[in-house]
This record gives C-alpha cells, structure tokens and sequence, in this order.
C-alpha cells in the first residue's frame, strides 16, 4: 500500500476516535444518575466549549512545529480525559466531569487545521479532494459507532467501565499512529524510494520559516478566495448541523413521532451522508474525465451540495401529512449531498495556501463552529416568534444559494499569498 494512502487512513483514525470520544457522552447519559442526567445540556455544551477556543492557537502552532506532536498529543490528551471522567466524577462530581470534558474539546481544537496541515504535506494536488473526503469518512464512522457502541458498553459495563474502554482503546490507536505517522514524506521510514521521487516532484515545496508560520498576513485572511472558502464552511455548518441538532425534535413535535419510534428514520441520514461521502471518488474520476479541472471540481462539489442538500430540504413541511418516509427521504436525501463538502472547500483549505494552511483552517472552522452556535439560536428564535419549520428551510436554502454562488465567482485553487508570481 502507498505510504500516502497509509497516512490518510490514519487521519481517518483521527477523526474517527475524535468523534467516538465526543459523541459517546449522548449515549451513555441514560446510565448515569438521575442529577447526571438531569445536567446533560450543560454537559453536552462542554466539549464545544473548550473546541470553540484553540484551533487558531492550534493551526498556528502546526504551521511552526508540525502536525504530527500535535495530533498525538491532541489524541493522547483525549483518551485521558475518557479514563480519567469516572475518577474525576467520584471526586468532584458533575462540576469536575464538566470541566474534563472542557479540557477535552480544548484538546481537541486544533485537530481539524493540524490534520490539513498534514494532509497538505502528503497530498498531490490532484488526489487531495479524495484524500480529505478519506479525511471526512472518519467524522461520518465515529458518529455512526459511537451511540451503538456507547449503549453496549453502558449496558455491559455501566457508563463509568464504559468511559474508561473507550479511552483505553483510543490509546491503543494513538500507539499505531506513533508508530505509522510522519509529518512529511521524507520522514516515513515506510515509503519505496518510487513513491518519493514522485512526492518530491508533484508537491508543493514547503518553507520551513518559524517567523512567518506565526505571522498571517491580514490581507490573506480577508482574500475572496479564503472567504470563500469561510462563508461556504459557515453556510454548511449552519445547514448540518440543523439535521443533527433538530431532526428529532421535527419528528417529535410536528410528525408526532418520539426518539424511540423515529429511531431508524433518525440514524438514516448519517448512512447516506456516509455514502454522499463514499461517492465522492466515482464522481470525482467521471468529472475528470470529462475535462474538469482541479479548481472546477472544487466548484461542482461546493454548489452540488449547497444546491442539493438545500433543495431537497425545501418541500419537507409542506409534506408533512405524507407518510413519514417521504420526510425521512428527503433529510436523507440532504445530507447526502451535505456529503460532497469534504471534495469542494474543505479540500479547497489544502489548495489556498501552501505556509499558511493551519491557521487559515482553523479561522475557518473556528467560524464554522460560530455558524454551529449561531444557528440552534436562530432556528429556535424563529420558532419562538413565527412557529415556522418551512421559512427555517427557506433560510438553509437560501444562505447555501449565496455562499455557493460567492465560491463559484471567487475560489481559486492558487496559493494566495503566491499569486503575484507566474504559474509554474
């Protein structure tokens, strides 16, 4: 197998046991006592709370130092904080558990902008819209295993013994990331001499200035080609995160159905937002060969899921008195394409820049993770004031017609901070 192959599923790991640590906590909160239980939006609220503050520090430090320290540590740190929740409970109660679960999103902050980092240090230009879609699965795999393999563990073990495996199995993957991992290809005592010859052709030469990794100029913040980037990132956390966050609360308080009996209809749109996922290399080899570039498969898949995951959201009250499945066909249907993200600007972060790209990623998932904050706020003050599920479709359709449109105008697949000089 390829070493640059090898890397991308290790970051699959990454994030895999990245959301498997953060998502566990919703599946084992009916184990725990009823004053845990009672607390379970404070204690949700916790990761995001210490994820929403490092991952600019996070981004800027993996330009300076590399990716890899930091993602082990980042991995480490976690898995800890799982084995150390019982104990800390025990002593400290709910206020400690909070507070280690804080400590955990902190340490998980900066994973998004060091695993780009990373990962534009491994992938040619043409194979990263597969190499960060390979990247995403691992978001898709840990939400999927994580209430399944929370409610066995739980009902097994209690959540305390259940919290502990967790992290004990995390460490174990932290060791074969230890041993597999490097930050560059020059660094893998696992690669054929082939492979990099061809590496050191087709990627991008990297400058290795400390001062300049921590020194981002303002005007390839506010480029339009990054905020490009950032307004679609935003736009797609804002439509997502809706399909997570309110998608039981749809099915309870307008189609009359609880948690338990929309279950299956519930865990459907995260298989086919995997499956959106999975598709992005069969797409991506069709556009290919019918002549698109780089830059226009950036494009196709940035407006194909804004367009198609919105679209499909627009009918979905006003078919509210068809049979169920036409509503869970039509979420379904808009978080597969809420699946080709990770083939258009979240691929587009490893193209934009080529010294700056930690801190560029994490400014813009530090935004997106605002537009994730923002917009439970919005959906329910426009519930409280006009009790309208359709003009919150509306809204999601909207915002993604404006962001995709912007991207298409001005993305660019050039690093922007190069581009007064000719194209090689």
């Amino acid at each position: 197998m390829q070493a640059r192959l090898v890397q991308c599923y290790l970051l699959l790991g990454v994030r895999m046991f990245q959301q498997l640590m953060r998502n566990v906590l919703a599946a084992l909160l009916v184990y725990m006592p009823d004053e845990v239980a009672g607390m379970r939006g404070v204690l949700l609220s916790a990761v995001a709370a210490g994820y929403f503050f490092s991952q600019v520090p996070g981004g800027i430090l993996a330009d300076m130092l590399g990716a890899k320290n930091l993602i082990s540590c980042a991995m480490f740190g976690s898995a800890l904080c799982c084995m150390v929740i019982p104990h800390v409970y025990n002593a400290y109660d709910v206020t400690g558990m909070w507070w280690t679960l804080a400590v955990m999103g902190t340490i998980q902050g900066p994973l998004f902008p060091t695993s780009s980092v990373y990962l534009s240090r491994w992938a040619p230009p043409d194979e990263r819209s597969s190499a960060s879609t390979k990247m995403d699965i691992g978001i898709s795999m840990g939400a999927l295993i994580s209430i399944p393999a929370g409610a066995y563990l739980g009902s097994a073990f209690g959540w305390q013994k259940a919290y502990f495996i967790v992290g004990c199995i995390a460490m174990c993957f932290v060791a074969v990331w230890l041993r597999y991992a490097a930050d560059a290809p020059s660094k893998c005592w696992f690669m054929s001499k082939e492979e990099g010859a061809y590496l050191q052709q087709v990627l991008p030469k990297q400058r290795s200035k400390t001062a300049e990794a921590g020194e981002t100029p303002l005007r390839l913040l506010v480029h339009p080609s990054v905020v490009a980037i950032f307004l679609s990132h935003m736009a797609f956390n804002y439509g997502a995160y809706f399909v997570t966050n309110w998608n039981p609360t749809y099915y309870k308080d307008v189609l009359g159905m609880s948690a338990v009996e929309a279950g299956l209809h519930l865990s459907m749109p995260h298989v086919t937002n995997l499956l959106g996922k999975l598709s992005c290399g069969g797409v991506s080899a069709v556009l290919t060969k019918r002549g698109f570039t780089r830059l226009g498969m950036r494009r196709f898949f940035t407006v194909a899921s804004a367009l198609g995951a919105g679209g499909a959201l627009l009918p979905v009250y006003l078919l509210r008195d068809q049979p169920v499945v036409v509503t869970t066909l039509l979420v379904s249907t808009s978080n597969f394409f809420f699946g080709l993200a990770p083939s258009g600007f979240k691929a587009n972060y490893l193209d934009i820049t080529v010294k700056y790209t930690g801190v560029i990623s994490g400014v813009g998932n530090t935004l997106g993770t605002c537009a994730s904050y923002v917009g439970p706020l919005v959906v329910g003050h426009i519930l409280a004031t006009t009790g309208s599920w359709n003009l919150i479709f509306i809204s999601i359709f909207s915002v993604g017609v404006v962001t995709c449109t912007f991207f298409a105008i001005f993305s660019s697949d050039r690093p922007v901070e190069g581009e007064d000089k000719p194209r090689d």
